[in-house]
């Protein structure tokens, strides 16, 4: 049977860090006094009457398929402390998920670990296991009431330990990741045998029957995100702030759009910019630079100045798009899920991005992007080569031409023509014409690009482009927005 790469994280062998932590640090080289084996135990793991886990297969055996950014990764965990993020673990019985959630337990004592087969103790107070299939769906009821009120509290990082094989069952959580700003991580154990039916079974540690194993792994489905992209940090968590040398994650966030709101009054400051742009917009030529400024409506959170008496979109956090895969129903969603690049990158990955300018048209306010290296441009899917007008080029445009956060869209507008009005700058800029004017700014040079009218009667579109002098540079986290 082939699985999705969505869901198949590539082998690693595990390497313990050396490194300063703001929280315990995994050491696996503890591992087995950790965790106890048994006769009869699983990597599901059973809780003895002393409390402690145990599992079949021995720790020291487990210990090189851990090897997850989320647990070895310093700035990772900066971020997961900080912030809000929900790790859903996926597989059979057998495969290895709470030896998982035990390990990110030991590595973020501030995780909170919701699993469904907790209810099946709950009634023996931990000491046996008593499994009743009437009332399965009591117990993920359980399981999500209690994810649920972790999620209010902005508990991190929430672990759920669920087999969560079909899509539906996955999309219960991420939908609440979605509802309260988490950052969602879809885990899947490296385990060898975690899809192999004979092992599972020999492996479960509640005796869980073959055909129901079976069951499971024939069950295990893809999750695909509504797009994959970089993103700027959320919410802070319900966790203490530690002071470890580090930026906080999300005041970059705040930062970002704090400084492009800035920048943008200032190109409204400039009487050429602010007449073109009235006019552009349909307003007279002397309007307010304030009362100009609320044309374009916030698309993001924190606000992108004042909240709008009224929102066109649904605000999101600041991000960068880079593939729009509409829960893989998007053409080539299944092959770009399938990369090696994406499916490491999935499992937790701060990457560096430079903001090199910000931009205003009639329709959209925005902030032009550059990736990294290769390892950027191998994880952007987005069409670099749209048509958008008269001066678009006969032959292709470089890969990545198009990277652009949006921050605030024009009434009727959608998100995506953000992407098209870089493209428009892009075009500009590579036929050469000179710019229609410029103007100094304290970060840079304001430059006022003609774009032709798709219809040669029209007037020529304005585009005013902010350049900064020194790009700004962001580390934002790659992720999927489900």
């Amino acid at each position: 049977m082939r699985f999705l790469g969505v869901q198949r994280p590539v082998k690693h062998r595990f390497q313990r860090l050396h490194d300063d932590r703001m929280v315990p640090v995994l050491d696996l080289s503890t591992a087995d006094a950790t965790f106890e084996e048994s006769d009869n135990g699983a990597l599901n793991g059973d809780i003895t009457p002393s409390g402690r886990l145990t599992f079949s297969k021995s720790a020291s055996k487990l210990r090189e398929f851990v090897n997850f950014p989320f647990l070895t990764d310093k700035e990772l965990g900066e971020w997961i402390v900080q912030t809000r993020f929900m790790i859903i673990l996926r597989g059979a019985p057998g495969s290895g998920k709470s030896y998982i959630a035990s390990c990110i337990k030991e590595r973020y004592p501030t995780a909170e670990v919701c699993s469904s087969d907790d209810f099946w103790y709950r009634e023996s107070g931990g000491r046996e296991y008593r499994f009743d299939q009437s009332r399965l769906e009591e117990a993920h009821k359980n399981c999500f009431d209690r994810a649920e009120a972790a999620a209010i509290r902005g508990a991190s990082p929430l672990v759920i330990d669920c087999s969560n094989t079909r899509a539906y069952e996955v999309r219960v959580y991420t939908d609440l990741a979605r509802r309260f700003d988490y950052n969602s991580l879809l885990v899947t154990p490296q385990t060898p045998w975690r899809f192999d039916v004979d092992e599972l079974t020999s492996s479960t540690q509640h005796r869980v029957p073959l055909e129901m194993v079976r069951w499971k792994v024939r069950q295990f489905e893809p999750v695909y995100p509504i797009y994959y992209g970089w993103f700027w940090a959320g919410e802070a968590s319900c966790n203490p702030v530690t002071k470890t040398g580090l930026k906080n994650p999300r005041d970059s966030t705040e930062q970002i759009i704090a400084d492009a709101y800035i920048d943008f009054k200032a190109i409204l400051e400039v009487p050429n910019a602010r007449t073109q742009l009235a006019l552009a917009c349909g307003f007279d030529a002397n309007i307010d630079p304030i009362k100009l400024a609320s044309y374009w409506h916030s698309a993001v959170l924190p606000d992108f100045g004042h909240p709008p008496a009224r929102r066109e979109v649904k605000p999101s956090r600041p991000h960068l798009t880079a593939m729009f895969a509409a829960n893989g129903k998007e053409p080539g969603a299944n092959e770009y899920a399938e990369k090696r690049s994406v499916v490491e990158a999935l499992l937790g990955a701060v990457q560096p991005v430079n903001v090199v300018g910000l931009f205003v048209t009639k329709r959209t306010v925005g902030l032009r992007i550059t990736l990294e290296g290769s390892q950027q441009l191998d994880l952007w899917n987005s069409d670099d080569d749209a048509a958008v007008g008269p001066d678009s080029p006969s032959v292709p445009r470089p890969k990545g031409c198009r990277a652009h956060a949006t921050l605030a869209l024009a009434p009727g507008v959608q998100a995506m023509v953000t992407g098209l009005d870089v493209l428009r700058i892009f075009d500009v800029e590579a036929s050469g014409r000179s710019d229609a004017s410029q103007v100094p700014l304290p970060r840079g040079i304001l430059r006022e690009l003609l774009v032709s009218p798709s219809n040669p009667t029209d007037h020529p579109d304005h585009v005013f482009y902010y350049q900064f002098s020194q790009p700004r540079l962001e580390r934002l986290l790659f992720a999927g927005y489900y």
